[in-house]
């Protein structure tokens, strides 16, 4: 039976008393998330299975001071709250699985023979700064605490109904705490990245995806994305250019917002607008593995990957000599700790922004990519990359849509966002656990 579109959006409505009952590996997870103030406020609590009762006794473990997510005042100091210490056994038995297939990739200097000693030093004057100004900042991110994960989406300031639709499927946890059929382990918080979008901008995106963008007035578009952003209050826009070119600088340049304004955040993922995320898994993941991912990039990882040197993907080389590339994470996902963000934007306006991976068409040779400045600066402050190819889709794969997600065998993957989107959150609803498709009644 197909569940109803306007069910799905149900946290984002007043609802009073939702009552979401989760099977834990040895515990049972009672949350009870009450309206307030027009925040969704959990009160988990434990009750522990006794040899009398087949579901638990008497002893119960009040999860409110563990789950202090907005009680506590300010990212800038106090813990930041997991339910690892108090609810053990409360994770995905997945994790345990994941975990030992967790591989950090090597990473060898003997790999660049042909690259200049500097190349990989950072140059002894600032190469480009990153951008501070702002026009807006996202006012519901690290006012009250800082979350553990706060996930970043560069996204195109007219792109009104890709943020909708996040905002309505695997980013609505960032509001209610609540995901189908799961706990919620821990807080994410959601930012979407804006930059100025000139008509030069529009037309750039036309050229490459041949989309039909129409004019729209600087005022009014500029006042529609206030209404969003204080609404929502998860938008930050940059005083830039908003362009293919600046598309690293406007990473980084966001990276180093949410490092001055929310220094305790545990880790920050970088996600493009077509990923959909398991947040509760890729939760439980972090969580078990925090010791061993404190100073790492986690992503799906490429190694010794070679420079081609003819055709549209060709790269020059005396824009990149050595014959393959860094040691890199794909840029469509990747989650930085925040020790290992922090190193990075020490040295980055020291590094240039202007060597490519590859190249595409109609853009120019010098297209500075973000993975490869990654690459680059993960060599420059040797940070380490783990790889998590098993669970990270990188290529749009019909086969997991409706099955892996909700099986836990997945968590993060590529799709298209105005057809698949829907379809995949709604599968939480109706098939976790098991293989749903389409064309199920």
């Amino acid at each position: 039976m197909r569940l109803h579109r306007s069910l799905i959006n149900f946290p984002a409505k007043h609802v009073y008393l939702y009552v979401l009952l989760t099977a834990c590996t040895y515990y049972t997870c009672l949350q009870y998330i009450k309206y307030q103030q027009s925040i969704h406020r959990p009160v988990c609590k434990i009750i522990h299975k006794g040899p009398s009762n087949k579901f638990g006794d008497d002893q119960e473990v009040n999860l409110a001071d563990a789950k202090k997510i907005r009680t506590h005042s300010g990212c800038s100091s106090g813990p930041v709250y997991t339910k690892w210490d108090t609810c053990p056994h409360c994770f995905r038995p997945t994790v345990y699985n994941v975990s030992t297939q967790l591989r950090r990739m090597a990473r060898n200097s003997s790999l660049f023979p042909r690259a200049p000693p500097s190349f990989f030093q950072p140059r002894k004057e600032i190469q480009q700064r990153l951008i501070t100004k702002t026009l807006i900042t996202p006012s519901a991110v690290c006012q009250d605490a800082c979350p553990y994960l706060i996930a970043m989406l560069p996204s195109i300031a007219d792109d009104y109904d890709v943020r909708d639709t996040i905002r309505a499927t695997w980013a609505s946890v960032a509001k209610t705490h609540l995901w189908p059929h799961a706990v919620v382990n821990a807080d994410m918080q959601v930012i979407f990245v804006l930059a100025n979008y000139t008509s030069d901008s529009r037309n750039e995106r036309r050229k490459q995806h041949s989309t039909k963008n129409k004019e729209r007035d600087t005022h009014s578009e500029m006042t529609r994305i206030q209404t969003e952003a204080a609404r929502y209050g998860d938008i930050l826009y940059l005083v830039m250019h908003e362009s293919y070119y600046n598309l690293t600088l406007k990473v980084m340049s966001a990276f180093k917002w949410i490092r001055d304004h929310c220094p305790r955040t545990k880790f920050v993922m970088k996600v493009d607008v077509d990923t959909f995320v398991s947040v509760p898994l890729l939760l439980d993941i972090l969580i078990f593995n925090e010791e061993r991912l404190e100073y790492s990039v986690l992503g799906y990882g490429y190694n010794m990957t070679e420079v081609i040197r003819t055709g549209k993907w060709s790269v020059p080389q005396a824009v990149w000599s050595p014959g393959i590339y860094p040691l890199y994470a794909s840029e469509y996902v990747y989650i930085c700790s925040m020790e290992a963000l922090t190193a990075m934007l020490n040295v980055c306006e020291y590094v240039p922004m202007t060597n490519p991976v590859g190249t595409e068409r109609d853009i120019p040779e010098d297209y500075p990519r973000e993975h490869f400045v990654m690459g680059i600066l993960g060599f420059i402050i040797n940070y380490d990359i783990y790889l998590l190819k098993d669970i990270f889709t990188h290529e749009e794969d019909e086969s997991w849509l409706h099955c892996d997600m909700p099986m836990d065998k997945k968590s993060l993957g590529k799709v298209k966002v105005s057809d698949d989107m829907f379809k995949l959150w709604e599968s939480f609803f109706v098939s976790y656990g098991r293989c749903w498709t389409n064309d199920e009644e």
